[in-house]
C-alpha cells in the first residue's frame, strides 16, 4: 500500500442556502490513499505510470496550474483511468499468493 503525504485542509464557509450555517469541506493536494487505490491508476504497486502522474501533477502545482481538490473532485475523475484495474490488481495478488504457496519452502 502506498501513502502520499496528503495534508488535508478543512475549509470552513457559510452557506446562504442553509441559513448561513457553517459548512466544512476537505481539500488536499494529493488524493487520500483509499481514493488513489481505487482510481484505476494504482496497479498494486508504484508503477512508472504512477510516478509520471505524480511528477506531472507536482510540476503543475509548482507552476500554479493546479490547486487543492475536494474529495468529490478526486473521486469524480481527477485520477480515474481504467475501471478494470482493480480486477487486474486482484488477479495479480491471487497469482502471487498461489506462486508463493506452491514454490516457497515450508516454514
Amino acid at each position: 500500500m502506498f501513502f502520499f503525504f496528503a495534508f488535508t485542509y478543512v475549509l470552513k464557509y457559510s452557506c446562504t442556502e442553509h441559513g448561513g450555517s457553517q459548512q466544512t469541506s476537505d481539500a488536499s493536494w494529493w488524493p487520500k490513499p483509499f481514493v488513489f487505490e481505487k482510481s484505476g491508476l494504482y496497479v498494486g504497486y508504484w508503477s512508472t505510470v504512477c510516478e509520471a502522474w505524480f511528477q506531472t501533477r507536482l510540476q503543475q502545482i509548482r507552476a500554479g496550474h493546479e490547486s487543492v481538490k475536494k474529495g468529490n473532485e478526486w473521486r469524480g475523475g481527477a485520477i480515474k483511468f481504467q475501471k478494470a484495474t482493480p480486477i487486474l490488481v486482484q488477479a495479480n495478488n491471487e497469482a502471487a499468493q498461489k506462486f508463493l504457496h506452491t514454490y516457497s519452502p515450508p516454514l
